[in-house]
């Protein structure tokens, strides 16, 4: 009876390591992203496997679309590999080394991004930003290059003729005070 019972808890032993050993796997991402209605799904591949269907996870909030050749960390539900998650990454190509508690959202192929730094200010590094809805700024604005509104260049190489308010050159209108229909 003994050795009965430490046969059947031995073969329990391997089954448990052959799932474990199959719960997490270094993969790379195969193919582009499809996108769904439920479930958006990448093809990834890991060494000994060939390609297979795999849901991408990012924290809430947060979605990716990584290129193919990603490297990933795909996770096996229960060890069963046609249930599979994976979670891409590409620390190679951050775009800056930030200090401890600090945070950095980034694109890979771009290097643009936003840095959280552990002070509370933020960065953020692009070519353009561009703003959707309205902008409210309720501080001090600090502007180090060229400031343009409705077409005309409004920072500091703006110049107004004489003391005229109509930037054309044309005549004073004299002090200002209050609101006032000329365009500046």
């Amino acid at each position: 009876m003994y050795d009965s019972r430490v046969s059947q808890l031995a073969s329990q032993v391997e089954s448990l390591s052959n799932t474990a050993s199959n719960v997490t796997k270094w993969a790379r991402v195969s193919e582009p992203m499809v996108e769904t209605a439920d479930w958006p799904y990448q093809t990834v591949e890991y060494l000994g496997s060939g390609p297979a269907p795999s849901i991408p996870w990012t924290p809430y909030g947060l979605h990716s679309s990584p290129p193919p050749g990603t490297t990933c960390l795909l996770v096996c539900l229960q060890g069963d590999e046609g249930a599979r998650v994976h979670m891409a990454g590409s620390p190679n190509k951050r775009p800056v080394v930030i200090a401890e508690g600090e945070v950095v959202i980034y694109h890979p192929k771009s290097g643009s991004y936003m840095r959280f730094l552990d002070d509370g200010n933020i960065t953020i590094k692009a070519p353009t930003v561009t703003v959707e809805g309205n902008l409210t700024v309720t501080g001090n604005t600090a502007l180090g290059a060229t400031v343009t509104s409705n077409g005309v260049d409004i920072s500091d190489t703006h110049k107004h003729g004489a003391m005229g308010l109509t930037g054309d050159g044309g005549p004073a209108v004299g002090p200002v005070t209050g609101e006032t229909d000329v365009p500046v």
